[in-house]
C-alpha cells in the first residue's frame, strides 16, 4: 500500500512539473509582458512569448521585436529557429547553459545566419558560455544550394556592439562575420568580440571585411574546415573604399585550421584606402596547415610608406614543430620572418632594370591597322570573366556602327544589374541600358568619331565578361586586373626599345592559378605553378630588342588539383593594356 501511494506522488510531482513547463514556455504569457514593459528597464524572458520546443522562432524574434530594453533567452529548453534578425539599443543575455541552434531543413538562403545585425547600434550579447550551433554537413548535401556565407554572427554596417561568452559551431560559412552592407557607413565600427569560441566553422573562425575600432579579446579559433580560406580569423577586404582601421586582436588561439592562423589579404586595397591599422598582441598559432601569422598586400602599397601599419607584440607560432617568438613593430616591406610568410619579393636584375612605361600622350589604337570597319576575329577562347572595377577600349572609326556583347554571371545571392558607362574618345558620354543578371547582352552604338571608347563597370562579387566580333576590344590594367574562373591567354605589346618587363600574378586566398609567359613564337619564357595569394614576379628580358612584339600570358589551372577561381595580374615596363586576341589588341601610338 505505502509503495503504491509513493508511486501516485511521484506520478503527480512529474504531471505537475511537465504542466508547469509547458505553461511557462508554449502559452504566452501577455500579462508578464505587459508588466515587464510598463518598467522602466524593461526586462523580458524570451519564453514569455509562447516558446516551442520544436520550433522557437516566433518567440525569440517577437521578444526582440518587443521594444524590450533587455531580452533574457531563458533555459526553457533548446532554442530551434531560423534566422534571427536583431535590432538596435538593446542588451540579449543569453543564461548559462542556453542552446540556440539553426533549424535543421531551413537557412536554405545562402547568407541565411543564425543572428542577424545588418546596420544597427548599441546591441550586447552576453552569452555566458552559451552555444549556437548549426549543421554544416547539412549545407554541403545536394538539398542545399552550396555557398560560404551561412555564418553564425553576421555584422554589417553596424556601430557599437558587443558579443561575449559564445562557443559558435559547425556554420556554414564564418564563425562571424563583420562587413559591409554598404550605405553612408560601409564598415563596422566600435565592435568587441570577447570570450568567444569558433569551432569547426567551414569558411573562417572570422572574417573582417571592413572595420574601425575592433577588438578581439580572448577568443579561441579552431577546426576551422570546409571552404577556403578556412583561417582562424581572416582580414579580407572586398573593395578599396571598406576599411580595416584601429584594429587590436588581442590574447588569442588559432589552432588546428585547415588555411592559415591568421590572413591579413589586402589585394582590393589601393592608394584610396584608408590608413591599415592592426595590432597582434599575445597571440599564438598553432598547427594551422598554411602557417600562423600570413600577409598579402595590395600591389604598390609599398610606394606609400606609413599607410600600412602591422604591429605584433609577444605573437608565437608554432607548425611542424617549430617555434617563433615575433615582436615587430610597424610591416615594413620586404621582412621574412620564420613562419610569418611575408610576402616574398623575389627581387632581381630583371626587375630592377625594368623602367616604368609612361602613356603621356599616347592616343591607342588596332595594333595592325585594316580597313574600315576594323574587324577583331573572336578569341579561341571566352573572354575573361572579370571581377571588381574594369575598363574596356574598344577601337571605332566614324561613322561605323560599333558592337559589343555583355555576359553578366551571377555569383552567390547577388540581385543586381550591372551599369556600364561609355565614353567617347573626346569625353561625351553615350547611355545605355544596364546588362541584366544572369544574362547576355548585346550592345551596339554609333561612332561620331574615330578613337578608342571606354567601357566601364563595376560587378562586384559577380562577374562580367565582354567581347566583340566586329571591332578591336582589349582591357585596361590602370589597376590590377581581377579574374574569376578563367583559363584564358591575354596578348600584350611590348614595345621597340624595352627590354626588360614582368608580371605580377597572385591568387587568392587558398585558391592558386598557374601562369606561363609566351614570347611571339610561342616560347616559354617563364612560368610558375601554382600561385598563392602572395605574389609572384614573371620576368622577362629580350635580347632583340629594336622592334615591337605581341606576347601572352597565359592562365591555366593549377597542377595541385585545386580549382581555378579568383587571380590577379598587373604588367610593369610595358603598355597596361591587353586583349584575348593579338587581332584584337590595341596599342599605343
Amino acid at each position: 500500500m505505502q509503495n503504491k501511494v509513493f508511486r501516485y506522488i511521484v506520478m503527480y510531482v512529474l504531471l505537475a512539473m511537465l504542466a508547469a513547463n509547458s505553461s511557462a514556455g508554449e502559452t504566452r504569457n501577455d500579462a508578464a509582458i505587459a508588466s515587464a514593459l510598463a518598467k522602466p528597464d524593461k526586462v523580458v524572458k524570451a519564453s514569455w512569448f509562447g516558446y516551442k520546443a520544436a520550433e522557437a522562432t516566433k518567440a525569440l524574434q517577437e521578444a526582440i521585436n518587443s521594444g524590450a530594453k533587455k531580452v533574457v533567452i531563458d533555459n526553457a529548453g533548446e532554442w530551434i529557429v531560423e534566422p534571427i534578425m536583431l535590432t538596435s539599443d538593446q542588451v540579449i543575455e543569453i543564461e548559462k547553459g542556453v542552446v540556440i541552434t539553426a533549424k535543421r531543413g531551413a537557412f536554405k538562403g545562402t547568407s541565411d545566419s543564425l543572428f542577424n545585425l545588418t546596420g544597427i547600434s548599441n546591441v550586447v550579447i552576453n552569452g555566458n558560455g552559451a552555444l549556437l550551433r548549426m549543421w554544416k554537413s547539412d549545407y554541403f548535401s545536394p538539398e542545399y544550394k552550396r555557398g560560404e556565407w551561412r555564418t553564425g554572427i553576421t555584422i554589417a554596417s553596424c556601430s557599437n556592439i558587443t558579443v561575449d561568452g559564445l562557443t559558435i559551431k559547425d556554420s556554414g560559412g564564418d564563425g562571424i562575420y563583420l562587413g559591409n552592407a554598404g550605405g553612408a557607413q560601409p564598415y563596422c565600427k566600435g565592435i568587441v568580440i570577447r570570450n568567444v569560441v569558433c569551432d569547426g566553422n567551414a569558411r573562417q573562425g572570422i572574417s573582417v571585411i571592413s572595420a574601425e575600432n575592433l577588438l578581439i579579446e580572448n577568443c579561441t579559433l579552431i577546426n576551422t574546415i570546409g571552404t577556403p580560406p578556412e583561417a582562424g580569423i581572416d582580414f579580407e577586404p572586398n573593395l578599396p573604399h571598406e576599411r580595416l582601421a584601429n584594429i587590436v586582436v588581442r590574447n588569442c588561439v588559432a589552432e588546428n585550421n585547415k588555411g592559415g592562423g591568421y590572413i591579413v589579404y589586402f589585394s582590393n586595397f589601393n592608394e584610396t584606402t584608408t590608413n591599415v591599422s592592426i595590432t597582434y598582441d599575445n597571440c599564438s598559432a598553432k598547427n594551422n596547415a598554411f602557417g600562423g601569422f600570413m600577409y598579402n598586400f595590395w600591389q604598390g602599397f609599398e610606394d606609400f610608406p606609413g599607410r600600412t601599419k602591422i604591429r605584433m607584440l609577444n605573437c608565437r607560432a608554432e607548425i611542424r614543430g617549430s617555434n617563433e617568438t615575433y615582436n615587430t613593430d610597424d610591416y615594413v616591406a620586404g621582412i621574412t620572418a620564420g613562419l610569418l610568410k611575408f610576402r616574398s619579393r623575389q627581387k632581381s636584375d630583371i626587375i630592377s632594370r625594368t623602367k616604368p612605361f609612361s602613356d603621356d600622350g599616347k592616343t591607342y589604337a588596332p595594333f595592325k591597322s585594316s580597313t574600315s570597319p576594323v574587324k577583331a576575329p573572336p578569341a579561341k577562347t571566352p573572354p575573361p570573366q572579370l571581377r571588381e572595377k574594369f575598363r574596356c577600349l574598344l577601337y571605332a572609326r566614324q561613322g561605323e556602327t560599333a558592337t559589343f556583347n555583355v555576359t553578366f554571371n551571377k555569383i552567390g545571392e547577388a540581385d543586381m544589374t550591372l551599369a556600364l558607362d561609355i565614353t567617347s574618345p573626346s569625353g561625351n558620354k553615350i547611355d545605355v541600358e544596364p546588362a541584366p543578371l544572369g544574362q547576355e547582352k548585346d550592345y551596339q552604338f554609333a561612332a561620331a568619331e574615330t578613337g578608342v571608347y571606354t567601357i566601364t563597370g563595376l560587378p562586384g562579387l559577380c562577374t562580367a565578361q565582354l567581347s566583340s566580333k566586329t571591332h578591336c576590344l582589349s582591357f585596361a590594367l590602370d589597376a590590377p586586373l581581377n579574374i574569376f574562373q578563367s583559363t584564358v591567354s591575354l596578348y600584350f605589346l611590348v614595345p621597340a626599345g624595352v627590354k626588360d618587363f614582368y608580371a605580377k600574378v597572385w591568387g587568392s586566398s587558398g585558391e592558386k592559378v598557374k601562369a606561363t609567359l609566351i614570347d611571339p613564337q610561342g616560347a616559354m619564357v617563364n612560368k610558375q605553378d601554382n600561385i598563392p595569394e602572395y605574389a609572384f614576379k614573371l620576368a622577362a628580358s629580350r635580347k632583340n630588342a629594336w622592334k615591337d612584339e605581341v606576347w601572352a600570358i597565359k592562365f591555366e589551372k593549377p597542377s595541385d588539383g585545386s580549382t581555378i577561381e579568383d587571380y590577379t595580374f598587373s604588367l610593369y615596363g610595358v603598355p597596361p593594356v591587353v586583349a584575348a586576341s593579338k587581332a584584337a589588341l590595341l596599342v599605343p601610338q
